[in-house]
């Protein structure tokens, strides 16, 4: 029987598992983001860049467009992701990304003040 240079304890397990299960997470995520943006790029082409460039060629319209995004989709998150998968994929600028995060954002918020505002009589 060998001698083991540390104690295995209960504690000790569940930080080992938690952070294998946390950086295999992390490569799921990353890896379904890489297909995501190669699937838009072949799925779209151009077609998609055209769109996006008329709804976000400057800030303001950048902006606007993501809180709109976060409207429709009522996820701030889904947005974001979608916003990440268009720059890796070449179809948005960074720019344009950073104004359409912020409206997503923004965005998020008002919809949650415009839930809790009390709107009957």
């Amino acid at each position: 029987m060998g001698v083991l240079p540390f104690r295995l304890t209960a504690v000790g397990l569940c930080v080992t598992v938690l952070a294998h299960g946390n950086t295999a997470g992390v490569a799921v995520f990353l890896f379904g983001m890489k297909t995501l943006g190669r699937s838009l790029k072949e799925a779209f082409g151009d077609s998609l860049r055209i769109v996006l460039a008329k709804f976000c060629r400057n800030r303001f319209s950048a902006f606007v467009s993501g809180a709109v995004a976060t409207a429709i989709l009522s996820s701030s998150t889904a947005a974001s992701v979608l916003v990440v998968s268009f720059v890796e994929a070449g179809h948005m600028s960074f720019q344009a990304a950073l104004g359409v995060c912020l409206g997503v954002n923004v965005g998020s918020t008002l919809t949650a003040h415009l839930v809790a505002f009390k709107v009957t009589k």
